[in-house]
């Protein structure tokens, strides 16, 4: 038997032992009651009273705690009209509620508040985590997330290889695609023993312009209009479909707040989103390396880059630059998704919603197959191609559906310090660090003040420069091209948006010449904002990003 001494020395460690795990997990759940109380009062009350936004106008909280007024900002259902109403009732420069009532953010449709936060003080108005948390986990951190310098060096190594020049030497690349589709048409037109063929146009420009960027940027052929066997297509149609659920429900709440848990704990959606990336990376470090390798060959002889894509420019840009500007393997590799969606699903969707406008606007649609018809060169194709891209009409079209249908209906940017935002009235408005600014590109694209009350009706005539309104369009709406907000503005403004336009002019001046193209009966288009893009579906099908129309051969 133990001896009491014993006995009482060994109740008397573990009745010790006991009192300081009972005093630790006390003081642990009284410390993180505290937290918490100071995180809500830091929340609820210090947010709220330190913001100056609460002396802006703007609509009332919507009620509760949660009230949010993003809901009806960015359903596309809702966003157009409740866009312009907020600006009738507000004015210029407005707050609103995002995630309850203590989350103020700044709204402005002023053109002076906007060339501030998105052109000379766009280092102080960097896109925010949760931005970028998202973005990145489909297309990569590259050129459209990075900030500050890193930004600049990107952006200085990537832009030659969009010049003027770059893109004249891929326009015969945009043109034979464009015909293959023509063909694809002509079969599945021959093919139904009807008067029209019901086409996903939305499934055929996703396939044509993610070959046209395998032409065009790597000088690979992809061949998506043929078949589905290409690794690179399967993996980046798997990439954007399993970016919608990515970003929504409870999941994707989850993976954007504790990304860890889903790391360490992949659901279906991320497992395909990884297996992805890791088809992406490894194709995309091949093309890289070799593309490294023949540059160097031309280097070594002292020749100019011999390959004329995209990839092989930018690599030749990046080994002209000095050490300290040059980005590394790996942050090259990280561009190649991001233009791959730039270039080929936005593209895509943009010429979804370009074409349903012309469904609906027959008489729209004759005049542009008329003009294309007459600049048509009997014998000389590349005649017809300069022709086609240098229509005026062609590009009012192209503008005028860009307008309506950005490709991004809107963005965000957080204050990285308090800052006053110039605006036209003259007064400024504080914006404190961390608050949110949202960028509605839609909202600029369509103000009745500015495009006049017809701002949510297609007319591609209001590109013309007859237009009466043409000179306060330019005046009031900023954007990279004069009057469209769609490309945004600034350092951060899209790098390819001549690609695109050119892509764009291509396409629809070659099928539109042979086709004419109708709504597609039982199918009504609707539009939803997933995975970075104004996405077309039809309604009662899910969300499957599709663009059926009714297409027939032109008879004149």
């Amino acid at each position: 038997m133990p001896s009491p001494a014993l006995l009482s020395s060994t109740l008397s460690s573990s009745w010790s032992l006991s009192s300081i795990i009972y005093t630790g997990i006390k003081y642990s759940v009284i410390g993180s009651w505290v937290f918490l109380a100071l995180w809500l009062f830091r929340l609820l009350v210090f947010w709220p009273w330190r913001s100056r936004l609460r002396l802006l106008p703007g609509p009332p909280p919507p009620g509760g705690l949660f009230g949010s007024h993003l809901g009806r900002l960015i359903d596309p259902d809702t966003s157009p009209k409740y866009h312009e109403e907020l600006r009738e009732k507000y004015g210029l420069n407005m707050k609103f509620h995002g995630l309850g009532y203590f989350d103020e953010r700044f709204l402005t449709f002023d053109p002076v508040a906007m060339n501030f936060i998105l052109g000379r003080g766009a280092e102080l108005f960097p896109k925010p985590w949760i931005t970028k948390r998202f973005i990145g986990a489909i297309i990569g951190n590259g050129l459209f997330l990075s900030e500050g310098e890193e930004h600049r060096k990107q952006r200085k190594i990537i832009s030659p290889a969009f010049s003027a020049q770059s893109l004249r030497a891929l326009t015969p690349i945009f043109f034979t695609k464009s015909q293959e589709v023509r063909d694809i048409l002509a079969q599945r037109c021959k093919a139904l023993d009807a008067p029209a063929a019901k086409v996903d146009m939305q499934d055929l420009f996703r396939r044509a312009t993610l070959d046209i960027v395998g032409l065009s940027l790597f000088d690979s052929a992809f061949d998506s209009l043929k078949d589905d066997t290409n690794e690179m297509y399967r993996a980046f149609s798997c990439l954007i479909d399993a970016g919608i659920p990515h970003g929504s429900g409870l999941m994707g709440v989850v993976n954007l707040w504790f990304p860890w848990i889903t790391k360490a704990f992949p659901d279906e959606h991320m497992r395909k989103l990884t297996a992805c990336h890791e088809v992406l990376t490894r194709v995309g470090g091949g093309i890289l390396q070799k593309k490294k390798t023949k540059v160097l060959q031309d280097m070594s002889a002292e020749k100019q880059c011999s390959s004329k894509d995209i990839m092989s420019l930018i690599v030749r840009s990046n080994l002209d630059a000095p050490a300290e500007d040059r980005l590394s393997d790996e942050a090259l590799l990280t561009q190649i998704n991001a233009l791959i969606f730039v270039g080929s699903e936005t593209t895509a969707i943009g010429l979804s919603w370009a074409l349903n406008f012309l469904a609906l606007n027959p008489q729209v649609q004759q005049k542009l197959r008329e003009e294309l018809i007459a600049c048509s060169h009997p014998t000389d194709t590349s005649t017809t191609q300069s022709n086609i891209l240098s229509l005026p009409y062609l590009d009012h079209v192209i503008k005028e559906s860009l307008r309506l249908v950005p490709s991004v209906q809107s963005t965000v940017r957080a204050a990285a310090q308090d800052t006053v935002v110039p605006t036209s009235d003259g007064k400024g408005v504080l914006i404190r660090t961390g608050q949110f600014v949202h960028v509605a590109i839609e909202g600029f694209n369509t103000r009745k003040d500015v495009w006049g009350e017809d701002a949510f009706t297609f007319r591609p005539e209001r590109w013309s420069d007859s237009d009466p309104r043409k000179a306060t369009v330019l005046r009031e709406t900023p954007g990279l091209i004069g009057g469209l907000m769609t490309f945004i503005l600034g350092p951060h403004a899209c790098p390819g948006y001549q690609y695109a336009m050119l892509e764009m002019k291509a396409i629809l001046g070659t099928l539109l010449p042979a086709y004419t193209f109708e709504p597609a009966p039982g199918a009504t288009i609707g539009m939803c904002n997933f995975a970075l893009s104004n996405r077309p579906f039809v309604r009662g099908e899910g969300h499957s990003c599709q663009m059926p129309l009714s297409v027939k051969p032109y008879n004149p």
